[in-house]
């Protein structure tokens, strides 16, 4: 003896097929249980339990006063009947426009409520295609602000100075990001860098002159 699919008060007795393994269909009853395990050729499975979440969400069942449909349930709804939750989602939606369905929306209409059935269905393609856009755009974003902070200045105009010293001649060439430079001096210029700057050079070339004087007079004076 099986629940009668459309009234849990009720019951319906069990019938098998010989030869064919037919038997009770697979179904939701109106208490939220899953029974049977046939599934007719050419059943429209995603409709079954979209029609079971839209007769029944928000409902009690009479005897326990437990809520008829759960997202538990429709797992294992889902499982049982080889469908996904997307695939229910898309069936549920139609519900108000399509002509086919309109009979069991009339009969059942004031049950449709989009919002909480989706939250029960939780279709997950909807969800992937917004992380994916988001995904998208934070890339296309980085990108956007790598291009900016990295390359500023890199289309400028081209700048070339010449600096002269007393010691040395540097020339530089700057292009954009790449730079190329050539550098000439005289013997006493080996420190000279490719600025052109020259002073601290010279400074202590001073001072090694003046150094130099000190210790010829000093060995003079100690000569004589």
């Amino acid at each position: 003896m099986l629940e009668n699919p459309e009234d849990s008060e009720k019951t319906a007795e069990e019938a098998k097929f010989k030869g064919c393994g037919l038997g009770a269909q697979l179904c939701l009853t109106s208490s939220g249980k899953l029974q049977g395990y046939s599934i007719p050729e050419g059943t429209n499975k995603p409709h079954m339990i979209s029609t079971f979440v839209l007769k029944y969400l928000g409902t009690k069942e009479k005897l326990s006063g437990a809520e008829v449909v759960t997202t538990d349930i429709l797992d294992q709804a889902y499982s049982a009947f080889g469908v996904t939750a997307d695939e229910v989602w898309e069936d549920y939606k139609k519900f108000p426009t399509d002509s086919g369905y309109a009979e069991t929306y009339e009969k059942h209409g004031s049950n449709y409520n989009e919002e909480e059935a989706k939250k029960m269905i939780r279709p997950t393609a909807e969800e992937e295609k917004k992380d994916s856009d988001s995904d998208s755009n934070s890339d296309t974003d980085s990108s956007s602000g790598n291009s900016g902070s990295g390359n500023s200045g890199s289309t400028g105009s081209t700048s070339t100075g010449t600096t002269k010293t007393t010691t040395g001649t540097t020339t530089g060439t700057t292009t954009g990001s790449t730079s190329t430079g050539s550098t000439e001096a005289t013997a006493g210029d080996a420190a000279a860098t490719s600025t052109g700057d020259t002073t601290g050079t010279s400074a202590f070339a001073g001072i090694l002159v003046a150094a130099a004087a000190t210790i010829l007079a000093t060995r003079k004076k100690i000569k004589d």
